[in-house]
């Protein structure tokens, strides 16, 4: 068995961009950077620092620049993960879920809950003691524990560090007894949790699950009443139907409300409204920064980056068992959108971009605010740029990583 903080430990822990992250060759200097690390942690330290905050989206995101203190979070963070058997759910798989959920024509009832500023919310005092105190933690690794919470936890009964890889895997921890309990509710049958996010099936009524789940949160947390919703699919008249929408981990899901009939019900999956709106907005933000520096060639790439796809080159993948390119963007993010009927899988026809198409092409009209400060060639180029197309056809292009960062700061809190 390796010892916590021994150079094989840290060689599993290498991703693929750190080379351009921290501005490092992981290849070339490999044995210097895992001689480094080990004798980083095997010697301690007080703190983990210089400990940088940017926002995002309002909320602050920390990191930490140091590459041995980076590499020894992620062992913790792997760490907690196996010691605790905590996985995190992957989105997608979870989306999977979902629709084959809805697809029963059984009578089911749904509740969606958001938990209010998840991360900061989290309470701690329990957290670190069942964390810190576990006799199956070796010392060197209990002693980095207690910096990484003397570091980040120190201030307050509750909240773990955004941005930093152990957090989620204490979140989690954190929330194993809200999602033994509310599975056990009276009438749940599925549940599922994405971080903050929560969908409940049942089948019966839910107004007591809804009145139980506050109540099963850690006393810190509460639920953001502006994403609660709850709706009832058990319509048993054919001619009283109606079509239901719920939004959920970014998708709309349309179903009827009509139960007991013999075929599974139709599901129809599409962007959700609130990521249109978030779409929409950054469009917006790109024209004015580009009022602002007048830069065509940055403005034409950031419109592209938000109605495509986009490929990444990954530096340092050398050194890692990794592919050396990431794909992401309107349709990678959205794949499973789409009609799921008994007979199969009928493809998006997307008309939500199409709308979002007609907002973004009326911008660059001549007599529109944006389009009037720019040439007839720049409007031309503009106008070939479509996410409806950029998603039927999952049109792709590369960006350097500093480009993509150049790219979001035209919207990082929009």
């Amino acid at each position: 068995m390796h010892a916590p903080f021994d150079e094989n430990a840290f060689a599993g822990t290498f991703r693929a961009g750190d080379s351009k992250r921290f501005g490092l060759d992981l290849k070339k200097d490999r044995a210097k950077i895992l001689s480094t690390a080990t004798a980083v942690a095997n010697s301690g330290f007080p703190a983990y620092g210089p400990v940088y905050a940017t926002l995002s989206n309002g909320r602050k995101c920390h990191s930490v620049k140091d590459y041995s203190q980076t590499l020894i979070l992620r062992i913790l963070a792997k760490f907690i993960s196996r010691r605790f058997r905590i996985e995190i759910t992957n989105r997608d798989r979870m989306v999977r879920g979902v629709i084959e959920a809805l697809s029963d024509s059984t009578p089911m009832y749904l509740v969606r809950r958001d938990i209010a500023s998840f991360y900061e919310a989290i309470p701690t005092q329990g957290l670190i003691k069942r964390v810190t105190q576990n006799t199956f933690i070796p010392s060197l690794l209990r002693q980095h524990l207690d910096c990484f919470f003397n570091t980040f936890c120190s201030t307050g009964t509750t909240g773990v560090p955004r941005g930093i890889c152990v957090s989620p895997m204490l979140a989690e921890l954190e929330m194993e007894s809200f999602d033994k309990a509310a599975k056990g509710l009276t009438g749940v049958y599925r549940y599922f949790r994405y971080s903050d996010d929560i969908l409940i099936f049942s089948h019966i009524p839910t107004a007591e699950i809804e009145s139980k789940l506050s109540d099963l949160l850690p006393p810190s947390m509460t639920f953001n009443e502006k994403k609660s919703s709850s709706i009832a699919l058990n319509c048993g008249n054919k001619a009283n139907q109606k079509l239901a929408t719920i939004e959920y981990l970014g998708y709309s899901y349309t179903v009827s409300d009509l139960c007991g009939d013999k075929d599974p019900r139709t599901i129809a999956v599409s962007i959700s409204g609130r990521k249109i709106i978030k779409l929409r907005t950054r469009v917006f933000l790109c024209f004015k920064a580009h009022e602002k520096n007048n830069n065509f060639a940055l403005l034409r790439d950031r419109l592209r980056f938000l109605s495509g796809n986009y490929t990444v080159q990954r530096h340092g993948v050398t050194a890692v068992k990794s592919s050396r390119f990431v794909k992401s963007g309107i349709f990678y993010n959205y794949k499973l959108c789409g009609t799921y009927t008994k007979s199969g899988f009928k493809t998006h026809s997307a008309p939500e971009l199409k709308c979002l198409d007609g907002v973004y092409q009326s911008l660059l009209k001549p007599n529109s605010n944006f389009g009037s400060k720019l040439n007839s060639t720049q409007r031309q180029e503009l106008t070939e740029i479509s996410f409806f197309k950029g998603f039927e056809l999952k049109i792709t292009t590369r960006f350097a990583p500093d480009r993509v960062a150049e790219m979001k700061r035209a919207w990082r809190n929009g």
